[in-house]
């Protein structure tokens, strides 16, 4: 048997004030969004075979869990891993301070 790891939402725990900075792809330049909240993710094993979960794994309770920010998609109404596409630049809390177009320039020759 091969054994294939991924990870699924667990919980969802909403914030306020929250947003997320993503990478433009061609030039120097970021989209902030609101987010929504953190996603609480959980290893699950399955065989790659068939695609069954696998039955002898730990209990729930018992699994790695990775807690990831959370975006919204406006499309299908639902919340995913908020750096699923890879242009995540950064999170930033309530009252923190927005990169200055500096920090995004070096940081965006850094990311290309």
């Amino acid at each position: 048997m091969t054994i294939g790891t991924e990870l699924n939402t667990f919980d969802f725990k909403p914030v306020e004030g929250w947003h997320l900075f993503y990478f433009d792809a061609e030039k120097p330049k970021v989209y902030k969004e609101i987010m929504p909240g953190w996603l609480v993710m959980v290893e699950n094993q399955y065989d790659t075979r068939n695609l069954e979960d696998r039955t002898d794994q730990p209990s729930l309770t018992e699994r790695p869990r990775f807690v990831v920010a959370a975006a919204f998609d406006e499309t299908s109404g639902t919340v995913h891993n908020a750096d699923d596409e890879g242009h995540l630049y950064c999170v930033q809390a309530p009252g923190q301070p927005h990169p200055t177009p500096e920090e995004i320039e070096r940081d965006w020759k850094l990311w290309t």
